[in-house]
């Protein structure tokens, strides 16, 4: 009884008389006494009673002892039967002890605690492919995961017994006078892909690449040797394989296989003509399709539409529904990328409408990418709760196929993320943001992944929003240094480093804001504010004499020739350079330049008016800028203004008077400019201009009776004036 309660599946009656060595006559009695509280599910005997099953377990199981004694004893039955099944020799044996042993033996070894032989037990290929053929893979993944190795090591585990499965092969072969027609590694090719599917299933990029290198091994030494006649074996594993690469962001070695398997199948197709088959037509397409995916990664979208073009005509051609909706939702993608969103949610609905037709309404995990793509889309069209919806989809169906840890689980909970940073839920978003990062952390991803490192970015980025600059600066040196060694700079987001880099500088952080700065300039990222910090950097860092000796491409002028509408630009240069210098005709220059080509329209000389407000201001800049501003205003008040007081400081009355002529014209409401243009009349001895505006204020302010005295008063001035003036005039 003990040992059917601590079995998986229950027990036969044959094996539990071998187990204990118990004849008919004496089991017989023993089993009619139970019969009643005992199931029989398809030939196993299986306590189903709760209350039974409680009873046996608090009267002889409680104590560790005796369930360690009944385990034992189950599992030394069990694998007797494993050994009996003999050596692995590329194809599963199809029978009941090898079915019972693969369900039994795992379990009770898990039981008992003994990871060792647990994991002695799932190397067996024999037992691995038969769990693998009941459920997909989904026990052997569980049962796996008690061992607490890494994917990796596991993996590697199975190359050595692959290695010794083919070592037994050949020794069979060569007992059979078979070598010469066949190879012992071709015959486990097939047990060799059910493996690498397993892995890309668990989603663990290390594990699968290890099985899958392996099989193109195998296959390139048999094709050398002509053991292998069928080269297209080795260029489908090398597609795989490439794809994989791409999936977790190994491009240049991912480009180069692809090429490789592209130029392959060019070729077949090329010297069959009009006699190419499907097949092979097909599989060009797939070679097309699979650079799509790459060139979308590397967010070319010139190359990606090209290839994906070019994949659409061959599928369409070949009635391949599956390749073609994958085809269809990629189309999608880039569309939207492209800002093409109507024409993207086309595509994307064509793309779902074919899966539902292929599947019989069933819905396989790959939809939950095109569910992504769609919330995307109605996302980027402002619908977030339609866009959450299709999301949750995503989420569910890969859930529901995968668990809660696989590798297409973190897209989804990114796009969540992001939806609630939209919304304003920093909280809710970082929450999704820091779930995905552990999944990705639990599968031991490459640093590098590029859909890690972007949920990274995210996640640093909301922390960022939220005010948390120190917790964020902690988590970011490490994100930067695998950017700066993947060389994905160009990839992040331009205006978060920056600001980053402006932070430290507030801070006084300067090697630290000049590392990021410089991984700026050095990328597709750089803007002019950029150039800008860097300068800024150099003058605070080093003395005038000692500062680096930088590229051209990272000066200030340069950086003009790029960026002529930059404000920071022409600020840094000019308080920095040319106003210390007094250089007031190249400010004027740049500030010209900066006007023509933007819409700030009076705005640009205001700005260069204000890197000049100072009680020390040289009069020659602020004459030189007001005077630039009125050829394009000549009738603003405050650029006339400027210009009177700058002229009439450096005694040129006659042209200070030009402007308070205009000036009087244009305000003959404000009081203070009919004080100055009488003054400036006065100042200029057009006396009887003076007394004229005189005369005109105190008509247009007759109720002003300050100001009417301030006139009068000036009126006495203008005569004495013109009274001096005469009397010179006679002297001379």
């Amino acid at each position: 009884m003990c040992s059917l309660y601590l079995s998986r599946q229950g027990l036969a009656e044959r094996e539990v008389t071998e187990i204990y060595g118990i004849t008919w006559p004496v089991w017989s009695p023993l089993y009619f006494a139970v019969e009643n509280y005992i199931i029989d599910q398809a030939g196993h005997l299986y306590i189903g009673l709760n209350d039974l099953r409680t009873a046996i377990y608090n009267r002889y199981l409680q104590k560790p002892e005796t369930n360690s004694y009944y385990l034992k004893r189950v599992i030394s039955y069990f694998e007797e039967k494993r050994k009996s099944l003999g050596h692995f020799s590329g194809k599963r044996k199809v029978n009941y002890t090898a079915s019972r042993v693969a369900y039994e033996l795992p379990y009770l070894l898990k039981s008992l605690g003994d990871l060792e032989g647990l994991a002695v037990a799932l190397l067996d290929l024999q037992l691995v492919l038969t769990l693998l053929d009941a459920d997909g893979g989904l026990y052997l993944v569980e049962i796996w995961k008690a061992t607490g190795l890494e994917w990796s090591d596991i993996a590697k585990r199975y190359i050595e017994v692959l290695k010794q499965t083919i070592v037994n092969s050949y020794l069979e072969m060569e007992d059979l006078d078979t070598l010469g027609t066949e190879s012992a590694g071709v015959k486990i090719l097939d047990t060799v892909l059910t493996l690498q599917n397993f892995f890309q299933q668990v989603g663990d990029f290390h594990a699968a690449s290890i099985i899958m290198e392996y099989h193109i091994k195998i296959c390139e030494e048999n094709v050398a040797t002509g053991k292998l006649q069928d080269k297209k074996v080795l260029m489908t594993e090398k597609y795989s394989l490439a794809c994989l690469y791409v999936d977790h962001s190994q491009f240049a070695i991912a480009e180069k296989l692809h090429r490789e398997v592209l130029e392959f199948r060019q070729r077949i197709v090329d010297e069959a003509g009009d006699n190419v088959a499907v097949d092979d037509k097909w599989a060009l397409g797939t070679s097309y399709h699979g650079l799509h995916v790459l060139y979308q990664q590397l967010m070319d979208n010139e190359k990606a539409l090209e290839y994906l073009e070019k994949s659409i005509e061959l599928e369409e051609n070949c009635s391949n529904s599956s390749d073609l909706s994958a085809s269809y939702t990629n189309m999608a993608t880039i569309k939207m990328n492209l800002g093409l969103l109507d024409e993207a949610l086309e595509f994307a609905v064509k793309a779902l409408k074919m899966e539902e037709d292929i599947n019989f309404g069933h819905l396989p995990p790959k939809i939950g990418n095109l569910f992504t793509n769609i919330g995307l889309i109605y996302r980027r069209k402002g619908d977030l709760d339609k866009a959450e919806q299709f999301y949750f989809r995503s989420l569910q169906i890969k859930r529901q196929a995968y668990g809660d840890v696989h590798i297409d689980i973190p897209i989804s909970l990114m796009n969540l993320g992001t939806l609630e940073g939209i919304r304003g839920d920093l909280d809710k978003s970082l929450t999704y943001f820091l779930e995905g990062l552990s999944i990705y952390k639990a599968l031991n991803v490459l640093p590098g992944n590029v859909q890690y490192l972007m949920l990274q970015e995210n996640a640093l980025l909301t922390r960022w929003k939220m005010g948390q600059f120190a917790e964020t600066l902690e988590d970011f040196w490490p994100f930067l240094d695998v950017v700066e060694k993947e060389e994905r700079v160009d990839f992040c987001l331009g205006w978060f480093l920056t600001d980053i880099a402006k932070h430290l500088i507030s801070e006084k952080r300067n090697e630290e804001a000049l590392r990021i700065t410089l991984d700026i300039i050095n990328s597709k990222l750089v803007s002019a504010v950029n150039i800008v910090h860097l300068d800024h950097l150099d003058t605070e860092m080093h003395p005038p004499d000692q500062r680096p000796v930088r590229p051209v491409s990272m000066s200030l002028d340069h950086a003009f020739e790029k960026w002529p509408d930059s404000p920071d630009l022409l600020q840094q240069k000019a308080v920095n350079y040319l106003i210390p210098k007094g250089d007031a005709q190249e400010f004027v220059r740049l500030l010209n330049n900066l006007h023509d080509c933007t819409s700030h329209g009076s705005a640009v000389y205001d700005f260069g008016l204000q890197m000049l407000n100072s009680d020390n201001v040289d009069t020659v800049m602020l004459l030189a800028v007001s005077e630039a501003a009125l050829e394009k205003y000549p009738d603003s008040v405050a650029y006339l203004r400027n210009m009177v007081s700058c002229r009439r400081k450096e005694g040129q009355q006659d042209i200070a008077l030009s402007g308070a002529k205009r000036l009087f014209e244009l305000v003959p409401d404000d009081t203070e400019i009919a004080l100055l243009a009488i003054s400036q009349a006065v100042l200029a001895c057009e006396f009887d201009l003076g007394r004229e505006y005189a005369n005109i204020t105190k008509e247009r302010f007759s109720d002003d009776q300050e100001l009417l005295k301030k006139v009068d008063g000036m009126i006495d001035l203008i005569a004495e004036a013109e009274k001096d003036s005469n009397g010179q005039s006679k002297e001379d």
